[in-house]
């Protein structure tokens, strides 16, 4: 201890030993009279590690700051920092005592701050790793001595054990974890600033997280793997576990950020620089991040939630299978980029259908004001090589973490229903995650979870249309000069009892959105397999043959699933009996509307000048002055350019007038031809027949029976929606069915004639001679329709000896003729009555029209006498003639068929027959339908 050689035999007086101590060299010499040399020298040697640990880690402080500390270090000194964070390693690896010794002194820290800093060689951040490894591979927070309770709270505050997870902020965070300067220094690494802020484990995963070079980073993140599998293994395969029966550690990197910074870096929703782009280092991210969530209890599901795993889990699974291409800009380039993409956006009629992929509109909620997903092309360029493995992964980690042994199944789906957007993710990627839907779907929490993912949905769509509706924008006309300032509680409270009335139907029909598009998603998919199995016919029928017992392939077990999602789908539709009938009522108004409108959009108006009429024949749409733009569609991408105030945008737009008359002529095209074009080109499909044709399917899914008013109704939809072929190609057939027939309507003493009065177009003017706002004004408007036909003058034979000129005339007539008999079929058929066939078959005669209807000139003359005289007069609403007392010995009748009105019965004495007329919202037709041509017209 005095450091003086036992071996010397004259001692002078100066050879006291240190005087600092107190005591001579005599008085140790009495002390240690019974010891030995030997003795004194072995305890040197155990004291000796523990100075040399000493040394080493003031080695390394001073080398770290050695040189000019604003650059990075030298290679000469990286080596030298190598061999001390080596030689530090290993005494620690001899003894639990040495690591505590190096504990004490903030090696952790410090080491971490060293991998941080960025400035010294893979090397440096290899061997500083294994040292931290070592050290904390002590556990020393779980089993301390007394004397090693500095060492256990320095350790415990390295691994955050006491970590609130309630404070974590996942974008401050986020942005912590990504943190890089421009220029690697050392600065960091001086003693007044390693004493500032202590660094922690998940500062020292985060490090290794985001090196630069993609292969250090997997070297050091396969490190991780391995230390952290070490807890699992047996001893004989080189873990730390006795035997099978030994409990698992808990792993050390379970109690902090680290969770929360994994899951950071598997985000691929975030910024380019905020997560990791290569699939294979995101596969080992999953894989890590299960075995650490394998043994963390409540604590990991607690960390999982504040990294929103959910939310990271679907981005991941969903990767670039639908959504738009985004851009590698910095984030502020990026939100002028978005800013200037409003001003070729205004309007919301085509909201979120810049996804290229068939996305649907108002079914997903995003953050801020996104519409749509985006993803980068370069997080997904290892799959062509790799595979999609870390999208499989994450679906299979979600499984996994239904076991007993983790979570389960109702804990699993109390995380799923953390992120709104989960079924309509796991609807649509290929193949579905059905097992987990499954989980989801029959939860007793999912009709609220939907309630609020809805309300979400439709919470966005609202504030965006009050918005566009109360603010002032002088580009085009507003509220302005004079604005709505809704500061004042009045005019508040009026814009919120709005909001919330738009608020309460939209998010109805947002739910139902949901629900049509997770239904469409698995119909498409089961499509797909079933087109696959018929291509691979030939196989199939050779697998038959091996016999019955033959267990399910793939293929067929997944349709098997699909099919029962589906079901449970259905089970969730919110709809009642009474509320299927007015939404049914409301889409069948829309069809006959929209279709009209088809039929326009392909048949144009000549123009006034006689000259330009042969050459407006060959085009497609009239020149009109275009509204404001919008951008639609995959095939008219946006041209970025740099915005510059003396050069005009060079942006190929296309107006939002443009994309609805594509669609309108698109449906135009099914009503004619029969042909499918939606496929070839998207911006033609009507989205939203689309999503009602899904819910009705759903009903009828759901329902035993439904009114036949609903199958027809998805006959029209499964038409105009391309999922079914046109009617037109089944007009022989019903002429065959029709040949050898007796009906009442025919005579005998004229052909028979089909007319497709679903192909006429409608104009205005021809709709404007002939309302339909009460019984009274539809018997009317057939009274005057039927005069007509029968006054056509287009049943005459032509004379024998009349001249060429004559004849001539005669066919221009009759040519004006046949076109007005084809006007009035349609007024009759499409628009005054109810009459769902698309074509009809009727004698070409004169009295053909009022034969087929069944009712002839004297009976629509007496019905309009009684509905003339009291108390029928003058009453329009269903309402006004339930309310009404029938004279005695007329037997009307009045049939509500909802609650809220949407449609209604009325039937009134006709002679020996009656007559029904149908109400639908307000509008009355009379009642005409026969499928296929049926002889009981009027029942």
């Amino acid at each position: 201890l005095l450091r003086t050689s036992m071996d010397e035999v004259n001692k002078d007086d100066s050879s006291i030993g240190l005087l600092g101590l107190g005591i001579s060299q005599q008085e140790v010499e009495v002390l240690f009279t019974d010891e030995t040399a030997d003795d004194i020298n072995r305890c040197s040697e155990k004291i000796e590690p523990f100075l040399t640990a000493l040394e080493l880690r003031g080695q390394l402080a001073e080398a770290c700051v050695e040189g000019d500390i604003s650059q990075r270090c030298p290679p000469e000194l990286d080596t030298r920092i190598t061999d001390l964070t080596t030689k530090m390693a290993e005494l620690a690896e001899r003894c639990r005592e040495l690591a505590c010794l190096l504990i004490h002194e903030d090696t952790l820290s410090f080491a971490t701050t060293v991998i941080r800093s960025g400035a010294f060689s893979q090397a440096v951040v290899g061997e500083t790793s294994k040292l931290i490894m070592t050290l904390i591979n002590y556990r020393v927070h779980e089993n301390f001595r007394d004397y090693e309770k500095l060492c256990r709270q320095k350790v415990a505050e390295f691994l955050e054990i006491d970590y609130a997870v309630d404070g974590f902020n996942l974008e401050a965070e986020r942005l912590r974890l990504n943190i890089s300067t421009p220029q690697p220094s050392r600065t960091c690494l001086s003693s007044s600033e390693v004493e500032k802020e202590p660094k922690t484990i998940a500062e020292w995963v985060g490090s290794l997280l985001t090196l630069r070079v993609d292969f250090d980073r997997g070297e050091m993140l396969d490190v991780l793997i391995k230390y952290d599998e070490k807890r699992l293994l047996l001893e004989s395969d080189g873990g730390e576990r006795a035997n099978e029966e030994a409990a698992i550690p808990v792993s050390l990197f379970s109690f902090g950020r680290t969770v929360m910074y994994l899951l950071s870096r598997l985000d691929v929703a975030s910024h380019h620089s905020l997560h990791e782009h290569r699939t294979p280092m995101r596969t080992h991210l999953w894989k890590f991040l299960l075995n650490v969530l394998s043994s963390a209890g409540g604590r990991g599901r607690q960390l999982f939630r504040a990294g929103q795993g959910m939310r990271v889990i679907c981005n991941v699974i969903r990767g670039s299978a639908w959504g738009v291409e985004r851009e590698e800009v910095t984030p502020d380039e990026e939100l002028d980029r978005e800013e200037e993409e409003e001003l070729y956006l205004p309007g919301q009629g085509l909201w979120g259908l810049r996804d290229p992929y068939h996305s649907w509109p108002y079914v997903e909620s995003f953050e801020s004001e996104r519409s749509e997903h985006r993803f980068y092309t370069m997080d997904f360029l290892d799959d062509k090589f790799y595979g999609s493995k870390d999208r499989m992964l994450a679906a299979a980690f979600l499984e996994y973490m239904s076991s007993d042994a983790m979570w389960g199944e109702e804990t699993l789906v109390e995380e799923m229903m953390q992120y709104p957007n989960t079924l309509q993710v796991l609807c649509r990627v290929r193949p579905p995650g059905c097992f987990l839907m499954r989980l989801l779907l029959s939860s007793p929490g999912f009709p609220a979870y939907l309630q609020d993912t809805a309300k979400r949905v439709a919470e966005a769509y609202v504030e965006r249309s009050m918005r566009m509706l109360c603010s002032p924008d002088a580009s085009c006309h507003s509220l302005f000069p004079v604005c709505y300032y809704a500061e004042h509680p009045e005019k508040a409270a009026a814009i919120e009892a709005f909001k919330s009335e738009m608020l309460a139907v939209e998010t109805t029909n947002v739910l139902l959105r949901i629900l049509a598009h997770a239904y469409h998603c698995l119909q498409a998919c089961l499509q797909e397999e079933r087109s696959m199995r018929e291509g691979e016919g030939t196989h199939t029928e050779k697998r038959s043959t091996l016999g019955s017992e033959e267990p399910l392939d793939e293929a067929t077990q997944l349709e098997e699933e699909i099919t029962a999602c589906c079901k449970l789908i259905a089970t969730r539709v919110p709809l009642r009996a009474d509320e299927l009938g007015d939404m049914s009522v409301a889409v069948y108004m829309q069809v006959k509307d929209f279709t009209r409108r088809a039929l326009l959009a392909v048949n144009q108006l000549p123009p006034v000048n006689p000259d330009e009429r042969q050459k407006a024949r060959g085009l497609e749409v009239a020149k009109t002055v275009p509204p404001r733009p919008m951008y639609f569609g995959h095939y008219q991408q946006l041209i970025y350019n740099q915005s510059n105030p003396t050069q005009p945008s060079s942006r190929s737009m296309v107006f939002e007038y443009q994309a609805r008359l594509k669609c309108l002529q698109g449906t135009a095209d099914i009503l004619f031809t029969g042909e499918n074009r939606y496929l070839s080109e998207p911006s033609l499909f009507p989205y939203e027949f689309l999503v009602v044709l899904r819910i009705v399917q759903l009903v009828r899914l759901r329902e035993a029976s439904v009114p036949p008013f609903v199958v027809e109704l998805q006959d029209s939809l499964e038409q105009l929606t391309g999922q079914r072929s046109s009617f037109i190609f089944s007009d022989t057939r019903e002429d065959i069915e029709l040949a050898g027939a007796e009906y009442p309507w025919r005579t005998g003493l004229a052909q028979l004639n089909t007319f497709r009065v679903s192909q006429v177009p409608l104009r205005r003017s021809e709709l404007r001679r002939y309302p339909k706002r009460s019984p009274l004004e539809v018997v009317q408007g057939l009274e005057v329709i039927l005069s007509e036909y029968a006054s056509l003058n287009m049943w005459e034979e032509e004379e024998i000896d009349s001249t060429h000129t004559s004849r001539v005339k005669d066919v221009a007539q009759l040519e004006a003729r046949a076109v007005r008999r084809s006007v009035l079929l349609a007024l009759v058929f499409n628009h005054l009555c109810y009459f769902h066939p698309k074509m009809v078959t009727l004698e070409d005669s004169p009295q053909g029209l009022s034969l087929r209807l069944g009712v002839t000139l004297e009976m629509l003359a007496s019905l309009k006498e009684l509905l003339q005289r009291a108390p029928f007069a003058g009453l329009q609403t269903a309402a006004d003639f339930a309310a009404a007392k029938a004279p005695e010995g007329c037997s009307c009748r009045v049939l509500q068929g909802s609650s809220a009105g949407a449609v209604a019965v009325l039937q009134v004495p006709a002679g020996e027959s009656k007559v029904a007329f149908v109400c639908m919202m307000g509008i009355w037709t009379m009642w005409a339908n026969c499928t296929k041509d049926n002889s009981q017209v009027l029942t």
